[in-house]
């Protein structure tokens, strides 16, 4: 009889080989590996990513393999390390298999009190902040969450996250709200706070940042009636303002919850300075409750009323802080994702164009010489004016916008009709939204939808499962409300009409499509009318940001 061989998984030529024979379980998994792999003369080669190893061994866990792989790629602790898991983590059975940096931050964080998620957009922090409640909850110390995102993405927590990935025994009940829907009184927000399981509510944090508005009384209710309660705000940078009103109702928070979790993909956008209020609604513990005392502790400022940064000091201290509390994910380092390519296409203006955005900016110059604009609104507001001439219209306070000539939207036409995919459309005003809107309207046979501010919720969501789900629907317009936490790797290309001015906006927004289950490469393309005009200087701007937070979170390779 012949023997057979038990498959072995080993490193050869930086590619991972398949030795042995395989069963048919094992023969399936590598068809469906997400990754890359090819059989060579009865081999099997695959690409060494985390995303294939895990993959692999969240299947087939007593799988052999060589040494330098099993280091790696298998999470093992000494006997210290397992002595501080505790016993109510080691018996955690997940719903859907965690990949292997999250499995190594569910051992971390299951008996915190509070921590931070700086995972990368598509790396998965949402299921592992659901797998931490879920183990606090059968310890009995949490009967309570209450996630703060952005508006779509909280509905999309209560609806597809926690329905996919919690313990399907674990008896809970959702209720998902905005100001809007309470005034109406559509919602369950009652029944969901008596009852006797995990009680989940998930908030926009719009309605929340409104102080005298409903869903503040409904979070103290909540606080005051369950007791055991976890805050989740995904998306921390809308809290990095100390003096913001949501930030303060937030920090507001802390001392009356027994658990706290900020989860962002771009947790630095400006400066050091992004970091603290964060912080100190997780725990005034990690960072003081005094933003100046902060601030003197870790930058050298100068300047004009001593607000600029000159430099930054003691930063090992607030790396030290950080890695203690938090956890710093990139899609490079634990997924295969395809390729993402990010260009321009150069649109020509109109003659028209060319002589209201000349007689604009010459009176913008002559009123910041004489002193008439010295603040930065008034200056903002004019540098957006521009940007709008270059969209093909000019905004009106008191009127519609008036259209002019523009060649822009025909710029559009062109690269959609060269990149025949499901597209995202990025538009930052709503007057672009109906240029847009008319655009596609005449110049191509598939459907369009929209996805912006001037639509509630139910719209919002329908529109976005029709573009996902419906092939005939090939372009969806997005605006700011589109840009966070939303997964839509169904769209494979991205059409930026004009620039934002926000770096986490950018970021997010592109990271919508190129994300943990795209499968093809995805191409994103920038409109702008050349160097010397606001829209490249935007994307410059932008370009700058991101090179300076990229700087922050990789000193020491880590967070700053």
């Amino acid at each position: 009889m012949q023997q057979t061989t038990q498959p072995k998984l080993k490193l050869e030529r930086g590619a991972i080989v398949i030795e042995g024979q395989m069963s048919d379980k094992l023969e399936y998994t590598l068809a469906t590996l997400p990754g890359k792999s090819k059989r060579l003369n009865g081999t099997v080669y695959i690409h060494e990513t985390q995303q294939n190893m895990d993959y692999i061994i969240n299947r087939h866990p007593n799988i052999q393999m060589d040494g330098y792989l099993r280091s790696k790629y298998v999470i093992s602790f000494d006997d210290e390390e397992s002595q501080a898991i505790p016993d109510f983590a080691k018996d955690y059975v997940f719903h859907t298999q965690p990949y292997n940096h999250q499995k190594k931050d569910f051992y971390r964080f299951c008996d915190a009190n509070f921590y931070a998620l700086f995972y990368e957009m598509g790396a998965g922090k949402t299921k592992l902040v659901i797998d931490l409640t879920a183990v606090k909850y059968l310890a009995g110390d949490v009967n309570t969450l209450i996630v703060i995102a952005p508006g779509g993405v909280h509905r999309q927590w209560a609806e597809e996250q926690i329905p996919k990935h919690l313990q399907p025994d674990i008896q809970r009940m959702c209720h998902v709200s905005s100001a809007r829907e309470y005034r109406k009184g559509i919602d369950n927000f009652e029944e969901v706070l008596a009852f006797e399981g995990l009680a989940v509510f998930c908030f926009h944090y719009q309605s929340v940042s409104l102080e005298d508005g409903p869903v503040r009384d409904l979070i103290n209710r909540v606080i005051r009636t369950r007791k055991k309660v976890k805050v989740v705000f995904d998306e921390s940078t809308a809290i990095k303002n100390e003096k913001s009103n949501i930030t303060e109702y937030m920090q507001s928070l802390t001392s009356r919850t027994v658990c706290r979790a900020i989860l962002d993909g771009t947790p630095v956008t400006k400066n050091l300075f992004d970091v603290f209020s964060p912080f100190k609604f997780l725990s005034p513990t990690v960072f003081g409750d005094n933003y100046y005392a902060y601030r003197a502790q870790y930058a050298v400022m100068g300047g004009y009323k001593n607000k600029k940064i000159k430099a930054y000091k003691n930063l090992d201290e607030v790396q030290n802080k950080i890695d203690r509390y938090g956890s710093r994910v990139l899609k490079k380092d634990c997924m295969d994702l395809p390729e993402k390519i990010i260009d321009y296409t150069f649109t020509e203006l109109t003659q028209q164009q060319l002589d209201t955005y000349s007689l604009l900016k010459e009176q913008f110059v002559i009123d910041m010489s004489e002193g008439k604009i010295q603040d930065v609104v008034r200056a903002a507001n004019r540098i957006q004016i521009l940007q709008a001439i270059l969209s093909g219209f000019i905004p009106n306070p008191e009127d519609k916008p008036k259209r002019i000539e523009s060649n822009r939207a025909t710029t559009m036409v062109e690269w959609l009709r060269m990149n025949e995919k499901k597209t995202i459309i990025w538009a930052k005003y709503h007057e672009e939204i109906a240029i847009i809107s008319e655009t596609l309207a005449r110049s191509f046979n598939e459907g369009f939808v929209v996805y912006s501010g001037l639509q509630n919720d139910d719209q919002k969501q329908a529109n976005l499962k029709r573009f996902k789900t419906d092939p005939g629907t090939r372009f969806i317009i997005g605006s700011k409300s589109m840009d966070r936490g939303l997964d839509i790797v169904e769209g494979k290309r991205a059409f930026w009409y004009s620039p934002t001015y926000m770096l986490d906006q950018y970021l997010q927004a592109n990271d919508r499509i190129h994300r943990g289950g795209q499968t093809e490469s995805v191409h994103i393309t920038r409109c702008t009318a050349g160097g010397k005009y606001v829209d490249q200087q935007a994307w410059d701007t932008l370009e700058m940001r991101k090179n300076f937070a990229t700087e922050l979170l990789d000193v020491r390779n880590s967070f700053l």
